[in-house]
């Protein structure tokens, strides 16, 4: 049964992918490409790898040895997410432009370079003293299963998100030249330090990437990110093994890491938590609603209209995600993430996963629409090209910690657009396009 359920998990998957790519319309910066990357990683290799290569680590990190049926109600949930996420998104984008970056490469004017400077000099304090925030460490405790700041504003922690679209600005204003890469070495360098936020690099990255292909007009990835993509991922998985192995090594210490104990098995290296939905999926698919005997009905989005109030000024606020159950009543889901077709699953079954699957598709379909139709507009560009870098942690977290991401990654491209048609309102026009 589960062999048979994986041969059409498997099926599905490169149908879609198949018909996608042959469509008239495919780009990289589709959502549907996206969700289909994601899918496929977390949704199809994932499974292959828990049955046939025995990842069973997330089982007994959570407690729960899932059935074969269980096992396979997963697949279908996160199978039918997918069908009803690309047809719904399919729908959205109709009428659509197909992307064909033809003109003349992206060049900023004279006053869009002066209002980046403005918005550098106005973000950098606050940046630095977010990233003094992190470095000092974050004070707080764990409710449940959700981890309290208690000195400082998440605000102030989140803050330093705003480094990722000054540095795309940067990066595009200056045609991506060599010396403009220092500035983003330097902030891997610093999260790797840290250790914490490792899909900040991750997803900056793609962000940086599309930011590169739009602004030289590139339809196709270029060579290098087939070179980049391995060291990121190597990256990632070493810090994810040990959050401190570059203070250690900085610090003349011994770092331990079982990415690279040559002693260990490549099954014992890479059988984490890292990449797991569907065994988050497997366990939330079990416990709801047969243990906790309801669904969710969508309250959790609730959390949009109270996660933006500062506990210093509500120390009452409501603590994590509104909810008429605790997962971790019935295992360790502590630090575990729903994705998008998990949480449409708790909020309402497979009525549930339709709905969630349906309402983003189509939405992200519609933005990607208007994407096609402004994508010579420098400020409509960057706007897309940075919300859509970050949807993976829609479909990863399943719930509103995507709006925070955009909050401090979109908003400045707006700023920078009305510092600029200031700027061209009161400065004389000498000199409407200069090259950096």
């Amino acid at each position: 049964m589960v062999e048979t359920a994986l041969f059409f998990q498997v099926l599905i998957w490169l149908l879609i992918t198949a018909i996608f790519f042959r469509s008239s319309r495919p780009s990289i910066f589709h959502p549907i490409a996206f969700y289909l990357v994601f899918h496929g990683i977390v949704f199809v290799l994932r499974p292959l790898l828990v049955y046939y290569a025995n990842f069973d680590f997330v089982w007994h990190y959570i407690g729960f040895d899932p059935t074969n049926e269980q096992f396979v109600k997963a697949l279908a949930i996160s199978s039918a997410g997918l069908v009803t996420f690309v047809i719904s998104c399919h729908f959205g984008a109709k009428k659509s432009r197909k992307l064909i970056f033809s003109g003349s490469k992206i060049v900023f004017t004279e006053k869009e370079n002066l209002a980046f400077y403005i918005l550098l000099a106005f973000f950098l304090p606050v940046i630095i003293y977010s990233f003094e925030v992190m470095t000092g460490g974050i004070g707080g405790e764990r409710v449940g299963e959700t981890f309290i700041m208690t000195d400082v504003s998440g605000y102030a922690y989140q803050a330093q998100d705003l480094i990722i679209p000054l540095l795309t600005l940067l990066l595009v204003k200056n045609r991506f030249k060599a010396f403009t890469l220092i500035p983003v070495i330097a902030y891997f360098g610093y999260r790797a330090f840290i250790g914490w936020g490792r899909w900040a690099i991750i997803l900056s990255s793609i962000c940086f990437l599309l930011a590169y292909c739009w602004s030289q007009r590139r339809i196709r990835l270029p060579v290098f990110v087939f070179i980049i993509a391995p060291v990121l991922f190597i990256l990632f998985s070493v810090i994810g093994s040990n959050r401190d192995i570059f203070k250690q090594y900085l610090t003349g210490q011994t770092p331990e890491t079982t990415i690279l104990d040559k002693s260990l098995t490549w099954q014992e290296k890479y059988d984490n938590l890292d990449f797991a939905s569907f065994d988050f999926l497997t366990y939330i698919a079990a416990m709801v609603p047969k243990e906790t005997g309801t669904y969710n009905y969508g309250i959790g989005w609730l959390q949009l209209f109270t996660e933006p109030i500062p506990r210093q000024l509500w120390p009452g606020k409501p603590i994590g995600t509104p909810s008429f159950f605790v997962l971790s009543t019935y295992g360790n889901f502590i630090g575990l993430t729903d994705s998008l077709p998990g949480s449409g699953w708790m909020d309402g079954g497979w009525f549930g996963v339709v709905i969630i699957s349906s309402l983003w598709g189509f939405g992200l379909g519609r933005f990607y629409k208007w994407f096609t139709w402004n994508e010579r507009s420098k400020v409509s560009a960057l706007i897309y090209i940075m919300a859509i870098s970050m949807i993976v942690q829609l479909f990863r977290d399943g719930n509103i910690s995507i709006f925070k991401f955009w909050l401090f990654t979109v908003p400045p491209f707006f700023l920078w657009h009305i510092i600029a048609k200031i700027l061209d309102s009161k400065l004389p026009h000498n000199e409407r396009v200069v090259k950096p």
